[in-house]
């Protein structure tokens, strides 16, 4: 009877495991989708195009779409698997999760090593061609929009290029003035446009 007990106990862990599997998988799913349908994050995306990294950028909430379906289906089939205890789900369960877990730690290796690249090179090249580019203008503008911020780092980057040096930087709204007096860790938007 005990060993009854541990088992049916541990088979409940593992369904609520795979539940709360299936809800991530539900997530990241819903994350990939909001990015591919949300036009501040298709805006974005342009200032990306500069370099070769616009096919990478693009694909990303593919890749979040595919990998949250895999997600769910490995959370279903490792529910079905322990609640019906059938040993061919649960290996396949097993080396699904396996691979599940290696692509996670992957990415996210891959996110700390390329992430001062994307800052230093891809986003600074794209200040670069602020001027040049009305689809990077716009994109970067939309960016400081919702970010209340400016440049990638502080509005010290515009001053890096030619286009941007000999001329003054003004806020463009009032509002963001007042907010900035009003809180001092608000940033205000920029805009490079020549005060009279």
């Amino acid at each position: 009877m005990g060993d009854g007990c541990c088992t049916d106990f541990a088979r409940g862990i593992l369904v609520v495991f795979n539940i709360i599997l299936v809800f991530s998988g539900i997530g990241i799913f819903g994350a990939g989708m909001w990015l591919k349908g949300n036009p501040h994050s298709v805006n974005t995306q342009k200032l990306i195009s500069v370099d070769n990294f616009d096919e990478t950028i693009s694909s990303t909430a593919y890749v979040l779409i595919g990998f949250g379906c895999s997600v769910v289906l490995v959370g279903f089939l490792g529910c079905i698997g322990v609640w019906k205890q059938w040993k061919l789900a649960l290996g396949l369960y097993i080396v699904l999760l396996m691979f599940i877990i290696i692509g996670i730690f992957s990415g996210g290796i891959m996110a700390a090593v390329y992430r001062s690249q994307l800052t230093s090179e891809l986003l600074q090249k794209s200040i670069a061609e602020y001027k040049n580019s009305s689809m990077i203008r716009e994109a970067w503008d939309e960016v400081q929009k919702t970010l209340h911020c400016c440049g990638v780092t502080t509005y010290l980057d515009y001053s890096k290029y030619a286009h941007f040096s000999n001329r003054r930087l003004i806020i463009l709204h009032a509002q963001f003035r007042q907010d900035t007096l009003k809180n001092q860790e608000a940033r205000p938007i920029i805009s490079t446009k020549r005060v009279v």
